[in-house]
């Protein structure tokens, strides 16, 4: 069954590894060339962390109550909430810097960049993985995707939020009314901000594109069991 696919903490070692990996080569990074200028990449990559273990323990939480209580709502919040992050570490590639390449090779900052974004679209996933498997034993095929697809769409427009205005998932608690004001002046005058929709759809599409594969290959070695 799909539930053997994240049986337990022993789940999280190709994550752990994917971690590891990512932060073993930003450290030879900063030995060989004494310059933390991708140090960002090691913080964000701890928040990309945050909604897998919300994930976990939402789900343990429904084990034993209903979605409906308190724990489980506090925990969906937290995992929807800070989802984005876990996405967000592909956009750090803007940081490349072409310039930095008296520092290293070019292709070594694009290695680097590449693992810290294929970590946090891994961890991303597998969250929105174990979340959407509770979803289905209680939802329909069709709603369970509706509301994956939802949840995308606002993680794409999180993302923009991040990148372009610097806003952070604290930020909803910290300076709620700030971060309202940004997203009501994009709703009402879209025309004056067409990056808003350019960058959330971009961002929905790619990531429902890889979590979509994701899910259907974790699904094909499920039906061979």
């Amino acid at each position: 069954m799909a539930k053997h696919i994240f049986p337990g903490i022993q789940s999280l070692q190709p994550l752990l590894l994917l971690s590891v990996l990512s932060i073993s080569v930003y450290v030879l990074r900063l030995i060989v060339t004494g310059s933390d200028r991708y140090w960002f990449l090691n913080w964000n990559l701890v928040l990309a962390w945050l909604p897998l273990i919300f994930a976990f323990g939402l789900r343990k939480i429904l084990r034993e109550r209903p979605w409906a209580s308190w724990q489980a709502i506090l925990l969906t919040i937290g995992w929807f909430s800070l989802l984005p992050n876990s996405f967000y570490l592909v956009s750090d590639f803007v940081h490349l810097n072409i310039s930095a390449q008296n520092e290293v090779s070019l292709l070594y900052d694009i290695v680097l960049l590449v693992s810290f974004g294929i970590t946090g679209l891994a961890i991303g996933c597998a969250s929105t993985y174990m979340v959407h498997m509770e979803l289905k034993k209680r939802l329909s095929w069709r709603n369970t995707w509706v509301i994956v697809g939802l949840v995308f769409m606002l993680s794409g427009f999180a993302v923009y939020l991040g990148r372009f205005l610097g806003w952070n998932s604290w930020d909803l608690i910290l300076n709620l009314p700030g971060i309202t004001s940004d997203i009501l002046d994009r709703i009402i005058n879209p025309s004056l901000y067409p990056n808003t929709f350019t960058i959330t759809l971009l961002f929905f599409a790619f990531i429902m594109t890889v979590y979509s594969s994701f899910y259907s290959f974790v699904q094909s070695l499920t039906d061979q069991r």
